[in-house]
C-alpha cells in the first residue's frame, strides 16, 4: 500500500483587520437600526476578522501560501503535477481560480477547483490523496484563499434578519 501525507502547510492572510464591534456599527448604519451593543460578537464568537482588500482576491492568498509551502518543502512547481483549489469562494465564474494559481506559480500541474462550501478544503486533500493513491498523481499541491466578506450583506432589512445574519455567518 502506498503511503499518501502532508509534506508542509503555510497560510497568508489579508493585512486588514476589521473588529466585530466596527462591522457591527457599519450595518447599523447602513440599515438605519440600533442592534443591541454586542450582537454579531455575541452570536458569532468573532472577535476580529481579516478583510481582503478591494484589489486582493482568494488566488492572491493562495498564491502566497503556495510559493510559502513551496519554498519551504524545497519543491519546485513544475514538479507538482495536481494543483487543487479548495474554496468556498473564488476570484470569478470561469476559469477556475486553480488556473490562476498554477499561472502565477509556473506550473504545468493539472489544475481544477474543488467548491463545496466549508467543505471544501478537507474535499481537497481527500481528492488529493486519492488521485495520488490511484496512479494519477505523484505530488499533489491543495490551496485554498478565502474572501466571504465581499459577499456579505453590507445592510439589513430589519432585526429579525440581524437576529438570523449574525447566526449564521
Amino acid at each position: 500500500m502506498n503511503n499518501v501525507g502532508i509534506t508542509g502547510i503555510a497560510y497568508a492572510l489579508p493585512a486588514r483587520e476589521l473588529a466585530t464591534a466596527e462591522l457591527q456599527r457599519k450595518v447599523a448604519v447602513a440599515s438605519g437600526l440600533m442592534l443591541p451593543p454586542g450582537m454579531f460578537e455575541q452570536a458569532t464568537g468573532i472577535t476580529r476578522r481579516r478583510v481582503a482588500a478591494d484589489d486582493e482576491y482568494a488566488s492572491d492568498l493562495a498564491v502566497d501560501a503556495a510559493t510559502k509551502v513551496l519554498a519551504d518543502t524545497g519543491t519546485d512547481p513544475l514538479d507538482v503535477d495536481l494543483l487543487l483549489f479548495a474554496s468556498a469562494t473564488r476570484d470569478m465564474a470561469e476559469p477556475a481560480t486553480a488556473h490562476v494559481v498554477q499561472a502565477a506559480l509556473g506550473s504545468r500541474a493539472h489544475a481544477l477547483d474543488v467548491t463545496n462550501a466549508c467543505n471544501s478544503f478537507l474535499n481537497g486533500i481527500d481528492l488529493a490523496r486519492s488521485m495520488i493513491l490511484a496512479g494519477r498523481a505523484r505530488r499533489a499541491l491543495v490551496v485554498t484563499g478565502e474572501t466571504p466578506t465581499r459577499a456579505m450583506r453590507p445592510r439589513i432589512d430589519g432585526m429579525a434578519q440581524a437576529r438570523t445574519a449574525s447566526c449564521t455567518r
